[in-house]
């Protein structure tokens, strides 16, 4: 079935340098720092790309894409941006591994390692090997098993209907026996008017796509020499904020560090991951964790929901949070030393970073502000 439907614009802030730096870190490791090369495979419209080269003026982009509308409109959009940091090229992935010269520093595939097929995904290895710097960093997010258990027929469903959603919509409404035994499945359709125009053609209707297991993905990165370093979904990385005492005692009590990375799968139901890998041996010496650029996404909660439930913290430790924050964006290091220097501040502030309260931070927020006004103005802007 072929598609031929624009990708969706879409803002992802995981993939940025500073956000992957933070990743590492909080993994124990360490990331590229200072100037860097990054290079985004799949960039669609290059959106993500271009707010990442505005905010991040130290670094030189070059992003990739096999749909040249796409990049006509990415090119377009840095022209309105000013930027001159950023490249984009209308170039499949085996070309890509031909005629774009690396080392690069970073390396981010999002939407692209699960919607491809398996040779398609030997390529995207063969150039994360090739092309990745030594110590350098590698972002792969992808669809995953077991999250996807509940909803998967319904892409075997709606592409022998042709696409045809309302259909399937009907035979939900008749109160199909699939549906009712699967409540994820009875949402997702429910969902799917409010999704942006592009979602159902790239996620269910595309020839290539898979949904994988954490533990294949990161054999096959083992085997290029890329080691897991972290989860670009900062949550992940406090199993405190994940799981009940009772299913942390289940997930310790496994033998292997892949028996329990796949027992989280399942104790949270994952359906998408963001992997991070690392190329080579790294490790933070506690100077990366210190020097880590933080900022406040809004004004800054007394609470903040995360998969195990809802967690509290001090009105006063908020207070005095939200007054040195409200000073702009702050080295992690910085804000703990003012708030007091204890163990329980250190992990108090990077839950609210987990939960979104606070962000990684980039150099230049202005920069990247400038060039979102600037992408507005020719109707190029986040759709969700």
């Amino acid at each position: 079935m072929a598609i031929d439907i624009p990708y969706p614009v879409t803002f992802q802030p995981e993939t940025a340098p500073s956000w992957l730096q933070h990743a590492v870190v909080l993994g124990g490791g360490r990331a590229p720092e200072g100037a860097f090369r990054y290079l985004e495979l799949g960039c669609g419209r290059g959106y993500s790309t271009l707010l990442h080269a505005a905010g991040h003026p130290a670094g030189d982009f070059v992003a990739v894409d096999a749909n040249r509308a796409a990049v006509a409109g990415a090119r377009a959009g840095a022209e309105a941006a000013g930027l001159r940091n950023v490249q984009f090229e209308a170039m499949d992935f085996a070309a890509c591994a031909k005629e774009i010269g690396g080392p690069f520093d970073f390396i981010v595939l999002h939407g692209v390692y699960s919607w491809v097929d398996a040779a398609a995904r030997v390529v995207l290895r063969e150039i994360l090997h090739e092309k990745l710097a030594p110590g350098g960093v590698a972002y792969v997010s992808y669809n995953c098993q077991p999250g996807w258990a509940g909803e998967l027929p319904l892409r075997r469903l709606l592409r022998e209907m042709g696409g045809d959603t309302r259909g399937v919509e009907g035979l939900r409404a008749a109160g199909f026996g699939y549906f009712s035994a699967n409540p994820v499945a009875e949402r997702a359709v429910a969902g799917w008017a409010e999704r942006p125009e592009g979602y159902l053609a790239h996620e269910y209707l595309s020839e290539a796509w898979d949904c994988l297991w954490s533990a294949d993905v990161q054999d096959e990165m083992a085997a290029i020499g890329l080691r897991f370093a972290a989860s670009a979904t900062l949550r992940d990385q406090h199993e405190a904020l994940l799981l009940d005492a009772e299913a942390a005692k289940a997930v310790a009590g496994l033998s292997t560090a892949r028996q329990r990375m796949l027992a989280l799968d399942f104790a949270l139901n994952r359906g998408f991951r963001r992997d991070v890998f690392v190329k080579g041996a790294t490790a933070d010496d506690g100077a990366g964790l210190r020097t880590l650029l933080v900022e406040a996404t809004g004004e800054i909660p007394e609470s903040i929901v995360v998969p195990r439930g809802r967690i509290g913290f001090q009105p006063a430790f908020i207070a005095a949070l939200r007054g040195l924050m409200a000073k702009g964006p702050q080295r992690l290091g910085e804000v703990v030393k003012a708030l007091g220097e204890s163990g329980d501040v250190a992990r108090n502030v990077m839950w609210l970073v987990a939960g979104g309260a606070l962000s990684p931070a980039v150099p230049d927020r202005a920069a990247l502000e400038r060039a979102r006004n600037a992408l507005a103005q020719i109707g190029m802007g986040v759709e969700h």
